[in-house]
C-alpha cells in the first residue's frame, strides 16, 4: 500500500479496485459511444456497470470484459425504461437506439468533428460489427474479441472485413447497404 492509499485508509482490495476504475472508465464510455450511446448515456451506463461489479469484484475472472457487457446492458435496459425501445435483445436494442442523423455532440473543434463524424460512420454499422470494432479500437487483437464476445475467431475476422467494407463505402460518400 502506498503513503496515499493509507491516508485515505484503502485497503488493498479498494486500491485495485480504484486503480481499476481510473484505467478502465474511459474505454468503457469509450465502448459504449461506438455502440450507440451519447455521451451522458455512456457515462451513466458505465457508472451503474463498475458499481454493480465493486458487489462482485472478489469472483469476476476478467472485470473489463464483466464491466463492458454489464454497462452495456444497463444502457439498453435505461432505453427501455424510457421507452425508446421495447426490446432487451442486444442487437435489436442497438439497432433501435440509433440516432437518425450525425451526432453533432461532440463540438465544433476540428479534432471534435472528426471523432464525431467516426462515430456516426461507425453507428451505421450493424450492431455486431460495432461491437467488433469498439474493441479493435480498444486494442484487442481478433483473437482477444472472439473469446470476449464468445464468438469464433473467423467471425470476428469476417465482422472487421464487411465493417471495413461499409466505412470504406461511406467514405467515398455512399449510403449503408443491406448486406452483411
Amino acid at each position: 500500500m502506498n503513503p496515499d492509499q493509507a491516508t485515505r485508509g484503502l485497503s488493498g482490495k479498494e486500491s485495485e479496485y480504484e486503480a481499476f476504475f481510473r484505467a478502465q472508465f474511459p474505454r468503457v464510455v469509450r465502448y459504449l459511444l461506438v455502440l450507440g450511446a451519447s455521451i451522458q448515456e455512456a457515462t451513466d451506463a458505465a457508472q451503474d456497470g463498475f458499481v454493480k461489479l465493486w458487489s462482485h469484484w472478489d469472483q469476476v475472472r476478467a472485470p473489463l470484459a464483466w464491466v463492458r457487457r454489464t454497462a452495456e446492458r444497463e444502457y439498453v435496459n435505461s432505453a427501455v425504461k424510457q421507452n425508446r425501445i421495447t426490446t432487451t435483445d442486444s442487437d435489436l436494442a442497438l439497432e433501435s437506439l440509433m440516432p437518425p442523423a450525425p451526432d453533432d455532440s461532440w463540438g465544433t473543434a476540428r479534432e471534435g468533428q472528426e471523432v464525431g463524424s467516426v462515430l456516426a460512420m461507425l453507428k451505421q454499422l450493424p450492431p455486431a460489427q460495432r461491437r467488433v470494432f469498439a474493441l479493435l479500437m480498444d486494442g484487442l487483437k481478433p483473437r482477444e474479441i472472439a473469446l470476449e464476445l464468445d464468438m469464433r475467431e473467423a467471425t470476428v475476422r469476417s465482422h472487421i472485413r464487411h465493417g471495413r467494407e461499409r466505412l470504406r463505402h461511406l467514405l467515398e460518400g455512399g449510403s449503408v447497404s443491406s448486406r452483411p
